[in-house]
């Protein structure tokens, strides 16, 4: 008796999830004795588990503050609450202004993906992530001016194949994002 079955998810459409599929049991030894119904393969909707993942081209940016362990250090729990959400309210929307969408933040970094379209798509961008960061650079002097200890950052990008979809326990916790 078969109890897993890997399918591509591509092959299956709402009436073979809902109905099943029909198999011909003459080569099952005694099948002659099988009902009809009993050549019906239908997954247990409750139980079965599609893959989602697929590689996909994109450019990724990291953006995280220089000194940032140090500074927790030196300041009250309060005041860094308010200076990280300071300056996120004014680096997030600069990366979708370029075409960037915030994946995550990772204490005080910021994780964006950005995802071409056309024939163009990598350059595009590529265009965008630069564009992002050149922007980030630009937005923190006047942030800076205002904030009671200047801040520098780091700014990465890199680009390639990445897999994009739920990743984490299925018991505790999972978040969509890309790998």
């Amino acid at each position: 008796k078969w109890q897993h079955l890997t399918m591509c998810a591509g092959v299956l459409g709402e009436d073979e999830l809902e109905d099943g599929l029909m198999f011909d049991g003459s080569s099952i030894e005694g099948w002659k004795a099988i009902n009809e119904s009993d050549m019906i393969l239908k997954p247990d909707l409750d139980a079965v588990y599609v893959d989602p993942f697929s590689a996909t081209p994109m450019m990724i940016l990291f953006c995280d503050i220089v000194g940032f362990t140090p500074l927790t250090e030196r300041m009250p729990p309060a005041e860094l609450v308010a200076l990280l959400n300071g300056y996120f309210d004014v680096m997030t929307p600069l990366f979708r202004r370029h075409g960037g969408a915030i994946d995550k933040f990772i204490g005080d970094a910021i994780m964006a993906v950005y995802v071409g379209e056309g024939p163009d798509a990598a350059a595009t961008s590529a265009c965008g992530a630069v564009r992002t960061g050149l922007a980030i650079l630009e937005a923190l002097g006047p942030f800076n001016a205002r904030c009671p200890e200047p801040l520098q950052v780091r700014i990465g990008i890199n680009s390639g194949d990445v897999i994009l979809g739920d990743i984490g326990s299925r018991q505790h916790r999972r978040d969509y994002t890309v790998i």
